[in-house]
């Protein structure tokens, strides 16, 4: 479970998704079958709840703040 919790991090370096996110628009980054599958699932996720749970929000919640100590608006 770490080793997984790792990998979908988003904020951690060592994190699959948080390189995804960081190298996008630069370079390819390379992922874990596992990270992929996850993906898929989150997509599928969101589609089934209408936009609800959005995987892609977090670019938003960083731009607003809600991911650190002081958000604003």
């Amino acid at each position: 479970i770490r080793t997984l919790s790792i990998k979908i991090n988003n904020y951690d370096k060592r994190g699959e998704i948080y390189k995804i996110n960081y190298y996008a628009g630069i370079k390819p980054v390379k992922v874990d079958k596992v990270v992929i599958d996850f993906l898929k699932r989150s997509i599928n996720l969101c589609k089934a709840t209408g936009n609800y749970l959005d995987i892609s929000i977090g670019t938003v919640l960083k731009l607003w703040g809600f991911a650190t100590q002081h958000p604003n608006l």
